[in-house]
């Protein structure tokens, strides 16, 4: 119905998937149906905070990524069977941790989940694993569709080696980098890093200058996106004219 709604507008779109919202949602944090807690537990990651309990999802428990895996895989199956709606569609975007991106809970002051997680075993290392799994997941169900596939893929868990990993990952699979904060002026945002991969945008902005980013001697290209909200802009206050840098800003990046 989404789809079809804004076809009818002649506007092509995106679509992703979310399972969890975080504790800002209420009742809606998690979006995984009730089944899967209810007959595997072992999906499940109960993680209290000032007397509140939310049940997080243990994105890297096998069955978690069985069944999450058979969704995606539904999800591309039904479009591709449906061709009036794929049509519309032009990009996707991968849903991995807290509202899709790439970490896995509450982490930006308070409330601050990790140390739940880390009790229940999570590591860096295994939520670079996750990431990259759940990646290849969506990146093999759309292959041959002719549809971008993007990795919202700014934030991290606990070190910036996680998020060097897994946006290496994606350019080398032929996945986009989903990028969030397309605002108009962001300090050390286009400051590059020592470490070359661990800042957001070191691969965006190597591509945005050279036109690839060359790997073993190789020339990789990949689709840019950017998401942008009024707070970003403060569009209520400042009118058109900071909406008018933000764009500029995520155009000198490329963004598709």
């Amino acid at each position: 119905n989404f789809i079809a709604s804004r076809a009818a507008k002649g506007k092509p779109i995106g679509i992703g998937i979310m399972t969890y919202l975080g504790r800002g949602a209420g009742s809606a944090a998690v979006q995984v149906p009730d089944w899967l807690y209810a007959n595997y537990p072992s999906t499940k990651v109960p993680c209290t905070y000032s007397g509140s309990t939310v049940n997080i999802p243990k994105y890297w428990d096998s069955t978690y990524l069985t069944k999450y895996g058979n969704f995606i895989t539904a999800l591309a199956n039904h479009l591709k069977a449906n061709p009036s709606l794929m049509q519309h569609v032009e990009f996707i975007y991968i849903g991995v941790g807290k509202d899709g991106e790439t970490y896995p809970c509450d982490k930006y002051g308070t409330p601050d989940d990790r140390p739940c997680l880390r009790s229940a075993g999570l590591t860096s290392a295994i939520w670079s694993d996750t990431v990259k799994a759940i990646t290849d997941r969506y990146r093999i169900a759309f292959q041959g569709t002719g549809k971008k596939v993007m990795l919202l893929a700014w934030p991290y868990f606990d070190a910036t080696w996680e998020r060097q990993g897994f946006q290496q990952h994606a350019i080398l699979n032929g996945v986009g980098l989903g990028l969030a904060g397309m605002e108009y002026d962001w300090p050390n945002l286009d400051k590059r890093s020592t470490s070359f991969g661990s800042t957001a945008l070191d691969y965006t902005l190597e591509q945005a200058e050279k036109g690839y980013w060359l790997y073993n001697n190789t020339q990789y290209r990949f689709p840019v996106a950017f998401e942008g909200y009024d707070y970003m802009v403060d569009l209520a206050n400042s009118g058109p004219r900071i909406l008018y840098w933000a764009m500029l800003t995520a155009l000198s990046r490329h963004a598709d």
